[in-house]
């Protein structure tokens, strides 16, 4: 109970929500924290909010830097860190009371490389769900919670949003000096790092009490796709994505074969999916030409049914005609 966690926010223009978050983990019943806190070019006065709660808790460090994306801000603080263990707080977020306390005995109970609460959006503010008289605990390695994930099932353990990287935390030596947020992603770039970080965790430990509340705000990132630009970097990113797990996957040998398989058709069903919500002509041109790619892969590999082949035939005739493709990949 003594290990420091350096919990790493950071923040573009986010001063109305600062101080709501900032107190929730100034108010944290574990108190031995780094709270480090990057103003990623802010221009809204967030900055100045950061400097000073810095003045009144000696925990607090403020990174103020060029503005470079949520990537970019994580990143710049995992380099500052100073503690054992590594925490993600979006600034427009906040978290219960007891998150850290509740983490941290979970992890050193089950000896966990990374420990989870479960998450929920809510468009108000200061809400916390009453407390249960049981909460489900549940320990597995990250190589099962990925194959869960990628069966569908991970929602048992983890939540709605898996690779999301708040409501945990995370020994810090998993990152080790190569695992880093893509800074040049503007979406999914938790996605990306996902699988790695998994594949380092020996044992993780989930409870499915809430811990985390993500503000449903208008202007967030997350509500803000459909610009041609972020779907031009969506599109991109998911393409490498899939491209990299699976090559870093296929080199792990025929003990990750299952894992392979389901990626494969993990993949390619996102891809329909998120080909049928881009209206930009270009997204819509490389996503089709990257299935057709891993369409062609995957049935050499003999990982698709009869059933997901009609389909994914259908989509290369007809893009425009497929419908209800998330409910079809999961069966």
């Amino acid at each position: 109970m003594n290990e420091k966690i350096s919990v790493i926010v950071p923040i573009y223009n986010t001063k109305e929500y600062l101080p709501e978050c900032l107190q929730s983990l100034i108010n944290q019943t574990y108190k031995n924290l780094e709270i480090i806190l990057v103003d990623d070019g802010s221009t809204d006065g967030s900055g100045a909010v950061c400097d000073s709660y810095a003045e009144k808790d000696k925990r607090i460090v403020v990174i103020h830097k060029a503005n470079g994306g949520v990537g970019s801000g994580r990143n710049a603080g995992i380099d500052t860190a100073s503690g054992d263990w590594l925490s993600f707080v979006d600034s427009d977020d906040y978290v219960h009371p007891e998150m850290y306390e509740i983490l941290v005995k979970l992890k050193d109970e089950y000896n966990a490389d990374i420990a989870s609460g479960f998450t929920r959006g809510t468009d108000k503010r200061d809400y916390c769900e009453p407390d249960r008289d049981h909460y489900e605990i549940k320990v597995l390695s990250g190589k099962d919670l990925y194959y869960k994930y990628l069966t569908h099932k991970s929602f048992e353990y983890i939540g709605y949003c898996p690779t999301g990287v708040g409501w945990k935390i995370y020994k810090k030596e998993l990152f080790g000096s190569d695992i880093r947020f893509d800074e040049t992603v503007h979406k999914a770039e938790d996605m990306i790092i996902f699988p790695y970080l998994l594949d380092r965790a020996h044992c993780i430990v989930t409870t499915d009490r809430r811990l985390y509340y993500v503000y449903n705000r208008p202007g967030s990132l997350t509500r803000c796709r459909q610009s041609e630009s972020i779907q031009r970097n969506y599109a991109e990113t998911i393409n490498r994505m899939y491209k990299e797990h699976l090559e870093f996957f296929l080199k792990k040998g025929c003990d990750y074969s299952q894992i392979v398989d389901n990626l494969y058709r993990v993949a390619l069903f996102d891809l329909m999916t998120s080909y049928d919500g881009f209206n930009v002509a270009y997204c819509k041109e490389i996503t089709k030409r990257f299935f057709r790619e891993l369409f062609k892969q995957a049935k050499k590999r003999g990982c698709l049914t009869k059933k997901h082949v009609l389909i994914m035939t259908a989509f290369l005739i007809a893009p425009a005609s497929i419908k209800g493709i998330e409910k079809l990949s999961k069966h």
